[in-house]
């Protein structure tokens, strides 16, 4: 009797370790998928006028303002025709330029980007009140007052959390990301301080885009400029790489917004 008792149990323990080591497998994957999930949190870009604040310690805020040019109103490069991802990246790139243009205190420009803002707030039908509250930090920018820099982080952070609730957050931020690297490395390749190396070591973002934004269509070219940006992650830079940096920003810029 007790043999046959001792074989039961063994065959009762038997069945139960594989299910345990199952359990502890499913387990293993979820921790697995949560610390990707909270690197990924990490990683997440800093606003525009985080990136702007840091550029300024070594570079003039109007050598990088100098740098805004006119984008297209209208946003195309996913599909050929005019996009909602584009709008919003464009959305970021003028909460970029705006950031450059404060700092410098080039009000007049900053009004024409904030016009640009509220039009193209009301042509994704965001909320009313974030295109009435542009509007009446425009009609203060038109005057001549600058804005203060907490007013225009409040706007942006409103209009991430707008737009996340369309999963378009990601957008505005690569459009704020690409802008104001673009502006930087422009300005850097003529002021010659390395302020544009210093920024893309501190802020490249290729990798959070790359993996955020797979699924998004991005254009082949835009896909080629992060990657050769991801490139740039964990080593030291030189001239060239500075070079290759700005050309990849300009093609995102360019193909996106115009």
């Amino acid at each position: 009797m007790m043999n046959r008792k001792i074989v039961s149990l063994l065959f009762i323990g038997l069945l139960i370790v594989p299910s345990a080591h199952g359990f502890e497998g499913k387990g293993s994957r979820q921790m697995d998928i949560e610390r990707r999930t909270l690197d990924i949190e990490r990683a997440k870009p800093e606003p525009s006028g985080e990136m702007m604040e840091q550029a300024s310690k070594s570079m003039k805020p109007e050598m990088v303002a100098s740098k805004i040019r006119k984008h297209a109103m209208t946003a195309y490069g996913f599909t050929g025709t005019a996009s909602k991802e584009g709008s919003y990246f464009r959305i970021g790139v003028l909460l970029a330029d705006l950031e450059a243009l404060v700092r410098a205190g080039q009000m007049k420009t900053g009004s024409a980007v904030l016009d640009d803002l509220a039009s193209a707030l009301s042509g994704l039908g965001l909320s009313p009140s974030l295109i009435d509250r542009t509007k009446s930090i425009n009609a203060s920018v038109s005057k001549g007052e600058r804005p203060s820099f907490e007013t225009l982080s409040a706007i942006s952070k409103d209009l991430h959390e707008e737009a996340a609730k369309m999963k378009m957050s990601d957008f505005i931020s690569f459009g704020e990301w690409a802008e104001v690297s673009l502006l930087i490395l422009s300005a850097d390749k003529e002021a010659d301080v390395s302020a544009g190396i210093e920024h893309i070591g501190k802020y490249n973002y290729a990798g959070y885009f790359l993996s955020m934004l797979k699924d998004a269509g991005l254009p082949k070219g835009v896909m080629d400029a992060l990657g050769i940006l991801k490139g740039f992650e964990g080593r030291k830079m030189g001239a060239k790489d500075s070079n290759k940096a700005l050309k990849a920003f300009e093609t995102i810029v360019q193909i996106i917004a115009g």
